[in-house]
């Protein structure tokens, strides 16, 4: 097998494989490698897959709307879109705050209308917004789909470890455990466990915890709470998942494990400000990823220092089901500006 690409991808989540299924598309060598099996791991595996949503966000609004290839022009983009449910969602933004500006069709809810259109009693507080075309991805089908279109045109390793990455004058090694591989340019993203980040503020790498909770009654839509800063996310008639803003490192929950049950219980909290009262959701399991940042919060993109051949992708706390496609169409501007 070929062991020398223009570009090898390192992990095999959303953002990666989106990123290394387009750059074959537009005819770059491309490799990816991923440690287990794309999709089933990190961020990816557990965010749910909303897709398509509001943004308060002005940056991350600009960066979603504001790409290269423009929607329909790729199999990559149309492959996203396949996988899509328009579920429609809830937004619930600060009472006192100005009317969101999002190019989205928002429509502010009285508190009963929420809880009719949830299915179940809301808080009184906070203004709500829904946005009917707000859309969720089945995520194990988008990565499918992703696969075989990479495998089609590109190269794909999975179950491959890499145990580091070298930067020559003209290229990058990847080395894993039995093969050794080359590529002009090496994307990372691998989040923030992968091997190349070594450069990077580690207070910039977080702990990314998402709770399943079991209960009678769940919302029928995704619920999202700026205010409280969480969200519902129904994924079955009895499940949903959540999540907490107190983010300890890795390293801290290890060493005290207290970390676990605050988190537990901050995240019962934010959704007391979203739902009411939750004390009929039992917490059924706990997954924790982890993921980096810029200083104001949006995804690293580009290269890891200047001059350097190994360039970091990162979805941002577990969204990058809303942002792959504009990170990897940057990336592919980036690259192709290159060759």
């Amino acid at each position: 097998m070929n062991s020398d690409f223009e570009v090898a991808v390192i992990g095999g989540g959303i953002i990666g494989l989106t990123t290394a299924a387009l750059l074959s598309e537009r005819g770059i060598d491309t490799l990816l490698v991923e440690r287990t099996r794309c999709g089933y791991a990190g961020a990816t595996a557990h965010t749910g897959g909303i897709c398509r949503a509001f943004e308060p966000n002005p940056a991350l609004a600009r960066m979603a709307q504001v790409v290269g290839l423009k929607p329909g022009e790729t199999e990559v983009e149309a492959i996203l879109r396949r996988h899509e449910t328009v579920t429609g969602a809830l937004y619930r933004l600060p009472a006192d705050g100005p009317p969101p500006s999002s190019d989205a069709p928002l429509r502010r809810l009285s508190a009963h209308e929420a809880q009719v259109l949830v299915g179940r009693p809301v808080t009184d507080s906070g203004a709500y917004y829904h946005e009917a075309t707000a859309a969720v991805s089945d995520v194990h089908s988008t990565m499918n789909g992703l696969r075989t279109a990479l495998r089609q045109r590109g190269c794909l390793i999975e179950r491959c470890d890499v145990q580091r990455l070298m930067e020559r004058n003209t290229h990058v090694e990847i080395h894993s455990q039995e093969t050794l591989y080359r590529a002009r340019w090496v994307i990372n993203a691998a989040g923030a466990g992968s091997p190349a980040l070594s450069l990077i503020d580690v207070s910039q790498v977080r702990t990314l915890p998402y709770f399943k909770f079991r209960g009678p009654s769940v919302p029928t839509l995704p619920c999202i709470d700026f205010v409280a800063g969480t969200y519902a996310l129904p994924l079955s008639d009895t499940l949903l998942q959540s999540t907490t803003a107190i983010r300890p490192s890795l390293e801290e929950i290890e060493g005290d494990r207290r970390h676990l049950r605050l988190m537990v219980e901050d995240c019962r909290q934010r959704l007391r400000g979203l739902l009411g009262e939750t004390d009929e959701y039992s917490l059924l399991s706990m997954d924790l990823a982890t993921d980096l940042y810029t200083a104001d919060g949006l995804p690293r993109l580009g290269a890891q220092y200047p001059g350097s051949r190994i360039w970091l992708a990162t979805g941002l706390n577990g969204v990058g089901y809303k942002y792959a496609y504009p990170i990897a169409s940057r990336l592919y501007d980036q690259i192709a500006r290159l060759r």
